[in-house]
């Protein structure tokens, strides 16, 4: 059973279950998910790298009945109402969501997870889902040159 009694999550989680009776562990992924996008400036050193409070969360549950879209909602409605520029885009090509990500941390938020797949098998998109693998990794920065035909 989790238990968290202090803190920031406590909070949220208190603040999250008087909105939804969405599971607990819902309103735990909302607030880890505002915290990591908060906090981009902080990170850990280890070792040659610095690990940085990145993370990817998938809800998994039954459509409607669980309320994934309502939890959801409420940490984007926070989100939104601190810093509507911490969004990333929901539909995008590969080069401008380089600039983006180059330009500004930020969030990616999808209600179904369908629809990063759909975009992803997109032609333009070729080479999506390892380009944001390797970039959450926070290596050097991801390089990629285009050419433009005068």
């Amino acid at each position: 059973m989790l238990e968290i009694k202090k803190g920031f999550v406590a909070d949220y989680i208190a603040y999250a279950s008087a909105q939804t009776d969405a599971p607990v562990l819902f309103h735990v992924a909302g607030a880890l998910g505002l915290l990591s996008t908060l906090c981009d400036k902080v990170g850990i050193k280890a070792g040659y790298h610095s690990l940085r409070a990145n993370i990817w969360i998938l809800l998994l549950a039954s459509t409607s009945f669980l309320r994934k879209s309502t939890s959801l909602g409420i940490a984007k409605d926070i989100l939104w109402r601190v810093n509507p520029q911490l969004f990333y885009p929901n539909e995008f090509s590969r080069e401008k969501i380089l600039k983006s990500i180059r330009d500004r941390h930020g969030l990616f938020l999808w209600s179904e997870f369908g629809g990063i797949l759909s975009l992803m098998r997109r032609e333009y998109m070729g080479g999506g889902k390892d380009m944001l693998a390797e970039m959450y990794d926070c290596d050097p920065p991801y390089v990629r040159e285009l050419q433009t035909e005068r």
